[in-house]
């Protein structure tokens, strides 16, 4: 049976979408990216550098020499990216790890590039073997 009152909807404004949530770590790491790399030069870098380039690490303090080695690994993980760099200095062979974002570090210059890369990632295993690295700074004097 047809009734005669009529009845009226109520029509509700429609509810404000969320705002896309942020990961309080991400945030975190833009804004320490942000503060200790202001002009993104160690965030190219990163993209420009892979195992077997040899690179000059120049320290901001003068208590610490600049370093030059060849790239074996590298780790990247966000702030905490490092280099892991192979010289023989007086027949001895020395590792240096070495944080890209860090302060002491005021530049990273790409000193040569080989002919062909080698196949792996992380090269461990030219430690005394053949393969191992001699002393690159000896070896750049001479050019």
């Amino acid at each position: 049976v047809p009734s005669k009152s009529t009845r009226v909807i109520k029509v509700y404004e429609p509810l404000l979408k969320e705002k896309k949530k942020t990961n309080a770590m991400e945030k975190f790491y833009e804004t320490q990216r942000a503060r200790l790399d202001p002009t993104g030069w160690r965030s190219s870098l990163l993209k420009s550098v892979r195992p077997g380039d040899v690179v000059r690490v120049m320290y901001t303090s003068r208590a610490i020499p600049p370093f030059v080695g060849q790239v074996i690994a590298m780790s990247k993980k966000q702030l905490d990216t490092n280099i892991t760099l192979r010289n023989q200095v007086s027949k001895v062979g020395v590792e240096v790890k070495v944080k890209l974002y860090s302060p002491l570090v005021s530049r990273i210059d790409v000193i040569r590039k080989p002919h062909a890369y080698k196949k792996r990632n992380r090269q461990y295993y030219i430690r005394g073997n053949r393969l191992d690295v001699g002393d690159l700074e000896a070896s750049l004097r001479k050019r």
